[in-house]
């Protein structure tokens, strides 16, 4: 098993001595060899991926993990370690929910939870939920996933794949479950901001991506979508928009988006 450090003490607790846990708080125990090599992890953060996923593969290999429990937290290494992850496709994705991502590594040994549980097309925690041409067998998936245990990743990528289908009700309540199984994650309000539109309700969509903005001031699409909402609201307010515009370039960890939002501002 790989884990995080501050999973270690509740793994113990939880499954030992069935799963050997790779660290946890017991410094001492660790300081020679695993302690500093999960501190690695986090000080060669900054590699480019292809650099990155060399010292992972490194450290998969010394010490023959098998599969890893990965903490989801925007922001922390894990959380890109689990991206990183997600397109490897020595690795497959078998468990999600709004803490932790389960990954096994496909090594022989873990072939029957792979047949059984392997996510295929959903990616919960990737910018899209899932390819937008594998929508049926990502349906199949979070279903699936939704059966086990509740989240509102699950639910919010159930509530998409609704309102693709025109099924808008049962995509709100999807959004509205998200909302309440976390109300710190951006993209319910997203969606939700996007059926409030369909419905003809701009200033009621224009209040939700603004909290989703408050929560989550990288993400480029959002102010893409504030600007045009409130340029079709108020044409006027064409400053406003610029100076969002100009701050949604400055902060969005998003490529496609920063171009998309260098387009609108010349046009503007």
């Amino acid at each position: 098993m790989f884990n995080e450090y501050s999973y270690g003490g509740y793994m113990l607790y939880v499954v030992y001595p069935e799963l050997q846990v790779f660290i946890d708080g017991r410094t001492e125990v660790y300081l020679c060899c695993e302690m500093r090599d999960y501190m690695g992890l986090s000080t060669n953060k900054y590699l480019p991926d292809n650099k990155y996923r060399q010292l992972l593969d490194a450290f998969w290999k010394a010490y023959d993990i098998d599969f890893a429990i990965i903490g989801v937290q925007k922001h922390v290494v894990m959380r890109r370690i689990g991206s990183l992850l997600s397109t490897d496709p020595n690795w497959a994705l078998v468990f999600w929910d709004d803490s932790s991502e389960v990954f096994v590594r496909r090594d022989g040994k873990n072939d029957g939870i792979i047949k059984k549980l392997e996510a295929k097309a959903a990616t919960p925690y990737l910018r899209d939920p899932f390819p937008a041409d594998k929508v049926d067998q990502a349906q199949f998936e979070y279903d699936r996933m939704d059966a086990i245990t509740k989240s509102a990743r699950t639910s919010n990528a159930l509530g998409y794949i609704y309102e693709l289908e025109g099924k808008l009700d049962d995509a709100k309540g999807r959004f509205l479950d998200a909302v309440s199984r976390d109300p710190f994650f951006e993209s319910p309000y997203m969606n939700l901001a996007e059926l409030s539109v369909h419905n003809g309700n701009v200033p009621q969509a224009i209040n939700l991506y603004q909290k989703a903005l408050s929560l989550a001031p990288d993400r480029g699409l959002i102010y893409i979508r504030l600007g045009q909402l409130t340029l079709q609201q108020s044409p006027d307010k064409t400053d406003e928009v610029r100076a969002l515009w100009e701050q949604g370039v400055k902060s969005t960890v998003d490529t496609d988006a920063k171009k998309q939002l260098e387009q609108l501002l010349s046009k503007l």
